[in-house]
């Protein structure tokens, strides 16, 4: 997946799923899609999902260009699912590395807010 935004300028991140987790926040049960990315920069990062986003995910999954994009590239899966484990992550704790980062800089941000 490429990511650009207007923020980024002429730059646009290369982010690839396999490599990430997605677990669920044993405080707020929201989703957690947790990884870094590598290229051009890298990023730690934390998607939280939360439950009026289901709306939104579902719209955009479940569209004729998605639903077209995913059944042509299928086989894509099947070598996934046979590769798998070369996309585990070499930092087998980086998960609670990513996270305890995460809750750092949002509790900062929040100390600043007040």
């Amino acid at each position: 997946m490429l990511l650009w935004s207007k923020g980024l300028g002429q730059t646009e991140i290369y982010m690839d799923f396999r490599h990430y987790r997605t677990i669920q926040d044993p405080d707020s049960k929201n989703v957690l899609i947790v990884g870094k990315m590598q290229s051009p920069v890298t990023w730690e990062f934390v998607i939280t999902l939360q439950p009026e986003d289901i709306a939104g995910v579902m719209k955009a999954l479940f569209t004729f260009p998605m639903l077209r994009f995913a059944i042509r590239n299928f086989y894509q899966y099947i070598v996934f699912l046979f590769n798998r484990k070369k996309f585990v992550p070499k930092d087998s704790d980086f998960v609670s590395k990513i996270r305890k980062s995460y809750l750092r800089m949002v509790k900062k941000q929040r100390i600043r807010a007040v």
